[in-house]
């Protein structure tokens, strides 16, 4: 059988072989989506799902970044409470995170309103400073 263009075909369409279109229209599918088969032909159409896409299938560059809070769970990153390096602080279960030396750079303002400028900084004993000469040989202690 061989149509025209614009030739419509109502009722069920029987063929064996090869069929050809241009475009073609299902006027059932009357949600947008991607068309799915089972195993004896029949086609449907619906979002994308799960079983979809192959494992391992999509890159990072297809990925946007994550930006809402509450996403990422802790066990799906190297959060630790422990003091590894190369990883992102996690609080314990009192809320405390353990490090060896931090440092900040800050301005320290007293009460009459004249600064400090140096680095902020905790040492391994756990005495926070302000290395106000930025080579540890004029520090100013703090008291918290």
């Amino acid at each position: 059988m061989t149509a025209g263009n614009g030739t419509s075909i109502n009722g069920i369409l029987m063929a064996s072989g090869k069929v050809t279109a241009a475009s073609a229209k299902i006027s059932s599918f009357t949600t947008t989506g991607v068309i799915h088969s089972d195993a004896s032909g029949n086609l449907t159409n619906s979002s994308i799902v799960n079983s979809d896409i192959t494992n391992g299938t999509i890159t990072d560059a297809k990925l946007s970044t994550i930006t809402t809070a509450g996403k990422v769970s802790n066990s799906a990153t190297t959060a630790t409470d422990a003091n590894i390096p190369s990883t992102i602080m996690l609080r314990n279960t009192t809320g405390d995170t353990k490090v060896n030396n931090l440092t900040a750079n800050t301005v320290l303002t007293d009460t009459l309103k004249s600064s400090t400028t140096g680095n902020l900084a905790i040492n391994s004993n756990g005495n926070v400073f302000i290395d106000i000469d930025n080579d540890n040989n004029e520090r100013l202690f703090l008291s918290l």
